[in-house]
């Protein structure tokens, strides 16, 4: 049978493969996508069959039900990023420790969705400010700004 119906009709994916150029990362986030929901995966072959980052962003999306592994991509370095929303952080890290992993740290990042308009030069200088001042902060990092002004506006503030 080929990949693609392997892919869209098994309920469990066992890889049991030789790593090689058309083996590394087959299971990646193209041949997730055409998977089941629900789909478990296990590799007790070679680690690098599987795009790790893939592997663990669509589980936390909750398409893939389970995973088992006694190899991993680069059992050298086993460092991940991991991204989720605020709101999914427990249950992600449940998840990651119930896989074997251990969390050595912990980021959050809010980046705004709404934008105000800025046309006053004196407001402006304000939050440009405020802006320099989080940035400044040793416990604040990565600082967005999701506001326009006119480029005028924005002259007279000398940024």
């Amino acid at each position: 049978v080929d990949l693609d119906t392997l892919f869209k009709n098994s309920d469990i994916i066992s890889l049991h493969c030789p790593l090689t150029p058309e083996t590394n990362k087959i299971i990646n986030k193209e041949s997730i996508s055409k998977m089941k929901n629900g789909v478990v995966i296990l590799n007790t072959s070679r680690g690098k069959l599987i795009d790790t980052e893939a592997l663990i962003e669509e589980m936390m999306q909750g398409k893939i039900g389970g995973v088992g592994l006694d190899v991993y991509e680069d059992e050298d370095d086993n460092d991940y990023k991991i991204k989720t929303k605020v709101e999914n952080l427990e249950e992600t890290t449940k998840n990651l420790e119930a896989l074997g992993y251990t969390i050595k740290s912990a980021q959050n990042t809010r980046i705004p969705s709404n934008s105000c308009e800025v046309e006053d030069v004196s407001i402006a200088k304000k939050v440009m400010l405020l802006l320099e001042k989080l940035d400044e902060h040793d416990d604040v990092q990565n600082v967005y700004s999701n506001f326009d002004a006119p480029d005028e506006v924005m002259e007279a503030v000398d940024v």
